[in-house]
């Protein structure tokens, strides 16, 4: 795991094994009308969550997904 300290990863967020995210990110934020950690995140096996990405509560996330 590598996961820089100004990158924000909310509750209900599961990661499988190993992933790496850069530098400001926020993995797992809730989508309006949703209260944090009420959807369950899943982060693939080897993701790569570069800069900036955004990604919302809700979703699951295949092995060696990257984003750019």
């Amino acid at each position: 795991m590598i996961m820089v300290s100004n990158s924000r990863v909310y509750s209900g967020v599961s990661f499988k094994g190993e992933y790496s995210i850069e530098d400001f990110c926020a993995i797992g934020v809730p989508p309006r009308g949703k209260k944090e950690g009420e959807l369950l995140t899943v982060i693939g096996f080897g993701a790569v969550i570069r800069t900036h990405t955004v990604i919302y509560a809700g979703n699951t996330i295949g092995d060696n997904f990257q984003t750019g």
